[in-house]
């Protein structure tokens, strides 16, 4: 099957609320998101009342910023957290720039794959191990009803080492109360 044009596979706002709930360390100051989409991370963030800086490559998406995030110079010394679904085909070189940039920490949400030692990213996940991970329900990214066969995470890197690694997992019953309470799934 094809990818589809920019690997645009969006994200559900119930996502970004679980990130939000159980990331122990608060999320605060400058918070840029380079893959916005639709913005359902981004708005997230902003119902909550942080500040977001949003970019996209695609002008359609509305991003404050239109700008392949690879290939600019946004987030450089100034954003305190980088938050984002990115193309999972480029999640990598992604998250050794966003790792570079933040100040704070890193969120970016990830096939559970992406943790699996390859050539290219192995020896760097071995010196560099996920401070956090929240494990989500699986989700129809195409909006088709079938889910992806492996499922997503929540995959958190902070700058501060001494901030111990936590986990979560995100039961389908917690998914449904949310759904529940918040109407949607999206």
């Amino acid at each position: 099957m094809a990818r589809r044009k920019n690997d645009a596979y969006q994200s559900a706002a119930w996502m970004t609320h679980f990130l939000l709930e159980r990331t122990p360390v608060p999320f605060h100051g400058e918070i840029f998101e380079p893959c916005c989409g639709e913005g359902a991370i981004s708005n997230a963030f902003k119902q909550r009342g942080y500040k977001v800086l949003t970019a996209d490559i695609n002008p359609a998406c509305n991003p404050d910023i239109v700008a392949d995030y690879l290939e600019s110079d946004y987030g450089d010394d100034w954003t305190d957290w980088v938050v984002t679904n990115p193309p999972f085909s480029l999640a990598y070189p992604m998250l050794l720039k966003a790792i570079r940039e933040a100040r704070i920490g890193v969120a970016f949400l990830l096939r559970m794959s992406f943790q699996e030692p390859t050539e290219e990213r192995g020896e760097w996940l071995e010196a560099n191990p996920v401070t956090g991970r929240i494990t989500l329900p699986r989700y129809s990214f195409t909006g088709n009803g079938k889910s992806d066969m492996v499922t997503t995470e929540w995959m958190i890197w902070l700058r501060n080492k001494s901030i111990p690694q936590f986990n979560s997992v995100v039961s389908k019953q917690s998914l449904r109360e949310w759904i529940r309470n918040n109407g949607r799934q999206d």
